[in-house]
């Protein structure tokens, strides 16, 4: 705006001869007064705000930070839970393999005495033959 009345000045002028008007009235005052104000306005309104979002991150800090704290409590707990998963699985493998190797030593014992019983029974039948 000021460029466009800076221009009609100059141009309305004589060549050669520049005329600037220098004088200030109440129009000037009120509107440098105007953007003063409307900075100063700004610059606290901004404050306020950066104060507000400075408090708002400080809370969400301190929340994260107990979160981190709870969750670090809770990853503890799952890792106890998950130990100890794993020793019973190891004992429940561990009786398996002494279930199965009892079973063998049946199955071999069972084995061996029906052995015993053929031999005796063949024996006896052997007996009664003659």
């Amino acid at each position: 705006m000021a460029l466009f009345i800076l221009t009609m000045v100059i141009s309305q002028a004589k060549p050669g001869l520049c005329i600037f008007d220098l004088t200030i009235n109440l129009g000037n005052i009120l509107t440098i007064a105007a953007f003063l104000g409307g900075g100063i306005y700004f610059i606290l309104a901004m404050r306020s705000k950066i104060d507000a979002q400075s408090m708002r991150m400080e809370n969400m800090e301190r929340d994260f930070t107990q979160m981190s704290a709870e969750t670090q409590h809770e990853v503890r707990k799952i890792t106890e839970v998950i130990i100890l998963q794993g020793r019973h699985d190891e004992r429940i493998t561990a009786l398996s393999m002494t279930q199965i190797n009892q079973g063998k030593r049946l199955d071999d014992t069972i084995r061996r005495m029906n052995t015993y019983l053929d031999i005796k029974s063949i024996g006896k039948m052997e007996i009664n033959d003659e």
